[in-house]
């Protein structure tokens, strides 16, 4: 499986894209003088006006940011499992691949929330449930299901869902460090409780799409 470089390189992608939006903004400019008026030389306020409208786009991303929920984006995506990957009941699911350096650092964290809460969430993987180290398969429920899996490939792991017990995904967040997906978890504690004991089906569970 090709692992992404996009998400632990995110930081230095968004600020090379910020930089290059603005810059490509001006040079299309220049461009569009050139190809109309047949030189690279503009006057003043032509090249006056570029920069006032790079300035704008960048103060109206701005605000953006300012006004926009400082929270997670917790959507609910039209998105829908198998309902045995999560036991009929209301599940925090974290899909994960054992060879990603950030899914393992996520499951320890949530793993060590939910031993302290309590709390049993699903492993979803298209693996062998094996494949996961002793410590994770004890407090996770890991379930290997292609199909499920399949649903949520297009999205670079880890991913975390709030699920429903019909399978609905009710809530979704792409953590970008550990402390990002403990946070998502608390923000989505006031709908899904995810501490409702059960009777929980065999560890390891490989329903392999079935």
């Amino acid at each position: 499986m090709v692992r992404s470089v996009l998400k632990p390189h995110a930081t230095l992608f968004a600020a090379i894209l910020r930089i290059c939006d603005p810059a490509l903004m001006i040079i299309v400019g220049f461009v569009a003088y050139r190809a109309y008026l047949g030189s690279f030389a503009p006057p003043d306020h032509y090249v006056l006006f570029l920069a006032v409208g790079a300035v704008l786009r960048e103060v109206r991303l701005l605000r953006v940011l300012v006004t926009r929920d400082t929270g997670f984006s917790a959507t609910a995506p039209d998105l829908r499992l198998d309902p045995e990957v999560v036991g009929g009941r209301d599940r925090i699911v974290l899909a994960s691949d054992s060879g990603c350096p950030l899914c393992g650092a996520v499951a320890s964290r949530l793993a060590a929330r939910a031993v302290a809460d309590g709390a049993r969430p699903v492993l979803l993987t298209y693996e062998d449930p094996a494949t996961w180290p002793e410590p994770i398969r004890t407090v996770f429920t890991v379930v290997s299901h292609r199909t499920a899996w399949q649903k949520i490939a297009h999205l670079a792991p880890p991913v975390l869902m709030a699920v429903a017990a019909d399978g609905t995904v009710r809530q979704l967040g792409l953590p970008v460090d550990e402390g990002s997906a403990e946070q998502m978890l608390d923000k989505w504690m006031t709908t899904t409780n995810w501490k409702e004991p059960s009777r929980e089906p065999d560890i390891g569970a490989d329903t392999a799409g079935r």
